[in-house]
């Protein structure tokens, strides 16, 4: 996991983000979710419609859940916490 980016940065991994989901390349969408800031994903996903949303949410490793719904605004992480079994909230 790196620092959390710059305005440049995000932008950048926004596009990046939109080519992968483009063109069906979940792997991809798996590595730069995987390499960015949990705030950066955050807003990455903020930045998204619901669809493309939901799926970068299920290419997030399970261990970085939690840090990315802390820095998810209320929105974005109330949605989420809809989604999730009860026993991965506790």
């Amino acid at each position: 996991m790196t620092q959390h980016a710059d305005e440049d940065q995000l932008q950048e991994n926004l596009s990046r983000l939109n080519d992968a989901l483009e063109r069906e390349a979940i792997s991809e969408v798996y590595a730069l979710v995987g390499e960015l800031h949990p705030a950066d994903v955050a807003l990455l996903l903020e930045s998204l419609p619901e669809g493309e949303r939901d799926i970068v949410w299920s290419q997030l490793d399970p261990t970085s859940v939690a840090e990315v719904l802390a820095e998810s605004d209320d929105a974005v992480r109330a949605h989420h916490m809809r989604q999730m079994a009860p026993q991965a909230l506790a």
